[in-house]
């Protein structure tokens, strides 16, 4: 229905100020009289419409939208709206929807539609774009950007191009590269035009007939180079700052030697107050900044002018005095002598020759030591101020400092003090080293030295010593030797030492007797051990411990050997220092708990027979219990489960003991005692039946055999001719016979011959339904004679005998035989069967 409408063409006409559609019908009959109605049609409606928004272009929708309502007259209403869901395919084009109703019915009526309203789109062109005037544009131009100074063409273009946004949503896009050149006052110095297009938005729009271009702007431009004539007064200022001058004309000639620009000089330095060369003050300068060609340079600020300016610089002619000289010339005489105190060395400094505009005020010392380096600290004065100062352009007193070599120390004679030493150990003994060193490190020494060190050339309790004395200076700063020297000094003194360790052979006869007395020992060897793990006195050692008695049970003699572990370091409190030998009596009784052997008490399942009971327990124990001493046991009380186990008396292997063992005794007989009759007979059976057959034989003719207990393991089987065998053998693990015993049994299969199944008692012809079929025939009769053995009879050929038209009655016989394999049948025979097919 959109669509159809879509296309629908709408025709208005109208008069001035108003505007109706034209009526295709107007007259309506009604109630016998005639009634005036407008008849509206769609397509007129439509067209009409359309003429008054074709070939136009809107501002914007809502003027678009009072147009289409203007329309509406007394019982004719006009509505239109954006459709916002809707875009014409031209660009800038807009949908409206537009709404048509009826509201006096007696006036208006659709010619084809019942409904008062009808909807309808219409489209329209809407540009709502600003308008930009060219003249407007220009003068921004003008007022942003003409007639003002740049460096070079670049750099107008440059900022043309930076700042190129003029207004809000008009911008310069283009600059024409050929420029217009204007009245050059030189070549570095001129006007340019540039014509440059401008572009605008999709918000903006050009006034009618204009398109952005023909736009001009003019710059100046300078080229010259430009010069920061603040950084050269930096140059100036930053040579005469801080600086001392002889004479003005030595400031002169600093600030001429500056590399300032090559573009400049300086001019016109002059003083502004004459130096009157005496004392240290301040002079002024005056000079002048000068371009030296001002069609290609200028100054940063635009101008040419010469630059004036001025500087102060200090000026002075005082004579430079150096106390690092004064200071240098006094540690010269000192450094090569040493002076026997400070008062020496400080007379010495006062007589130095220094310059004579110098004094020494005042001399300090650090230290008033007798030896060694004293620094001094001398302050120095300049006697006349007025005409002299240091190099450090200072005049107030100045401190250097110097060092000199002091030595008033008090001298010692070594030879004196190793005499004073000797005479201590001179003709004595010592209970010890420790006691030699003492009696030295005591030795009466004069003021000024002591020992340091006293180190034995050897480590001995018993003979004589030699010992390393060591004497130092106890201060160095205070005394020396008589040779000039301060080390150490060192000489050799021999003591004598007897410090043996008296050693008492009772004590280690009761602490050995303490070990021994009282106790029990496993063995003999036990009992020696022990002995010589004892823990002697470190002076001793047990050489030997030996017994010639073998006892497991009483009393061992054992002999001890004590000697001493070094005769040079004891003795014993006899004054003696060989071996001592003594005897003593130990307990022994070698015997065990029963149950350190006999750990396993379970015997398990196991055979014994009555009259050897006893030793066939006893293996058994020993065999799970491999140390067990089954010889000093006895066995009683013995069950088929359990038995009581008994120690011997006088045994020396375990201590007088009964236990208890458990077991399973092994009850089982040989099968043959079972076994009666071996020749099983003769017996007709299938070969699926033989196992069963045999099995049942066996049984039949042996009451007693368990054949739970036994398996079948061979069999060779012979059918007519002759006996057939079959091995059968114990199970293993059997409880019953012993294992893996076995018998063989005989017997004899005689086959039957195979004979007809028809008989007196049986129908001369036997309905078979499927007769000619040998399996299905085959698989009837099993179902009718039930006691053949049909697994051993095979299907050989069936004959037919007559055939009865009447009824349909088919006779015949099958020929069937024994299978070749066959244990129960021979030969063959003939069944009769007929058939109603």
């Amino acid at each position: 229905m959109k669509k159809l409408l879509s296309i629908m063409s709408i025709l208005f006409v109208g008069t001035t100020g108003s505007i109706y559609p034209l009526i295709v019908q107007n007259q309506v009959e009604k109630q016998n009289s005639i009634k005036q109605v407008n008849i509206l049609k769609l397509s007129n409606v439509r067209e009409n419409l359309e003429d008054q928004l074709k070939d136009k272009t809107f501002s914007s929708s809502s003027e678009v939208i009072d147009i289409i309502a203007k329309n509406s007259i007394d019982g004719l209403q006009y509505k239109a709206s954006l459709n916002n869901t809707q875009t014409n395919h031209k660009q800038n084009y807009e949908v409206f929807n537009v709404e048509i109703t009826i509201t006096d019915e007696n006036k208006f009526k659709w010619d084809n539609n019942k409904s008062n309203t009808i909807l309808l789109t219409v489209t329209a062109l809407i540009d709502s774009r600003q308008i930009i005037e060219h003249d407007a544009i220009q003068k921004s131009l003008d007022e942003n950007f003409s007639f003002k100074t740049y460096n070079s063409s670049f750099d107008s273009k440059f900022e043309l191009l930076t700042n190129n946004e003029i207004q809000e949503g008009v911008n310069i896009i283009y600059i024409n590269p050929e420029e217009r050149i204007i009245n050059p006052n030189n070549k570095k110095l001129y006007q340019i035009d540039y014509q440059v297009n401008v572009d605008l938005d999709s918000t903006k729009k050009w006034a009618e007939n204009d398109n952005g271009t023909n736009f001009s702007v003019s710059s100046y431009i300078d080229e010259r180079n430009y010069i920061d004539f603040s950084e050269i007064q930096k140059q100036i200022n930053d040579v005469v700052e801080n600086n001392y001058f002889l004479s003005t004309q030595a400031v002169k000639e600093a600030v001429n030697e500056i590399n300032i620009n090559s573009a400049v000089e300086i001019k016109n330095l002059t003083e502004v107050f004459p130096d009157n060369k005496i004392a240290t003050k301040e002079v002024e300068f005056s000079y002048d900044l000068v371009l030296k060609d001002s069609e290609n340079s200028k100054w940063k600020d635009g101008t040419i002018n010469n630059i004036p300016n001025t500087f102060k610089a200090k000026v002075e002619n005082r004579k430079i005095l150096d106390y690092e000289a004064v200071q240098t010339a006094i540690s010269n005489t000192l450094k090569d002598n040493t002076y026997t105190s400070v008062e020496e060395a400080e007379k010495t400094i006062k007589n130095v020759q220094i310059p004579s505009e110098i004094s020494i005020s005042k001399i300090e010392s650090s230290t008033s030591t007798i030896f060694g380096s004293v620094e001094f600290v001398i302050e120095l004065k300049i006697n006349d101020t007025e005409n002299n100062k240091w190099k450090d352009e200072s005049v107030t007193n100045k401190k250097i400092s110097v060092s000199a070599n002091i030595d008033g120390r008090k001298q010692i004679d070594f030879e004196t003090a190793s005499s004073q030493i000797n005479e201590t150990v001179a003709g004595k003994i010592f209970e010890s080293m420790t006691n030699a060193e003492a009696a030295i490190s005591k030795a009466n020494l004069e003021e000024g030295i002591e020992i340091s060190s006293i180190i034995p050339k050897s480590t001995t309790i018993y003979g004589n010593v030699e010992y390393t004395v060591e004497i130092k200076l106890i201060d160095d700063k205070l005394f020396k030797w008589s040779d000039g020297t301060t080390e150490d000094k060192v000489l050799e003194v021999l003591a004598e030492i007897d410090g043996r360790t008296i050693v008492k052979f009772e004590s280690v006869q009761t602490l050995i007797n303490k070990a021994n007395d009282n106790k029990t020992f496993k063995s003999v060897d036990e009992a020696i051990h022990t002995i010589e793990e004892l823990e002697m006195p470190k002076e001793v050692i047990i050489s030997s411990v030996t017994s010639s008695t073998e006892v497991k049970v009483g009393t061992a003699e054992i002999e001890i050997v004590i000697d001493l572990k070094d005769a040079s370091l004891s003795k014993w409190s006899d004054e003696t220092v060989t071996a001592k030998t003594m005897k003593i009596n130990s307990k022994i009784d070698s015997r065990i708990e029963l149950s350190t052997d006999l750990v396993t008490k379970e015997l398990g399942y196991f055979a014994f027979k009555q009259e050897t009971n006893e030793i066939d327990i006893l293996n058994q124990m020993l065999k799970l219990n491999a140390s067990l001493k089954i010889e000093e046991l006895s066995v009683s009380n013995i069950t088929n489960s359990s038995a009581t186990i008994k120690v011997k008396d006088g045994s020396y292997e375990y201590f007088s003991e009964t236990t208890t063992v458990n077991f399973e005794r092994d009850v089982r007989i040989d099968i043959e005692e079972h076994v009666k009759v071996k020749d099983l007979g003769t017996f007709n059976t299938t070969k699926n039946n033989l196992n069963t057959t045999i099995k049942n034989k066996i049984k039949s003719l042996n009451k007693d055999i368990n054949m739970s207990e036994i398996e079948q393991i061979s069999s060779n089987i012979v059918i007519d001719t002759g006996p057939s065998k079959v091995v059968w053998k114990v199970k293993d693990n059997s409880k019953v016979y012993f294992d893996q015993a076995t018998i063989e049994f005989t017997f004899t299969i005689k086959r039957q011959a195979l004979k007809d199944p028809n008989t007196s008692n049986t129908p001369a012809r036997l309905y078979i339904e499927y007769m000619r079929n040998p399996d299905l025939a085959k698989s009837q009769l099993k179902t009718i004679f039930l006691n053949y053995e049909w697994d051993d009879i095979e299907m050989v050929q069936f004959t037919q005998t007559s055939y009865v038209i009447e009824n349909q009655r088919t006779e015949g016989y099958w020929s069937i035989k024994a299978k070749s394999d066959s244990y129960y049948y021979t030969g063959q025979a003939i069944v009769y069967v007929y058939s109603s097919q």
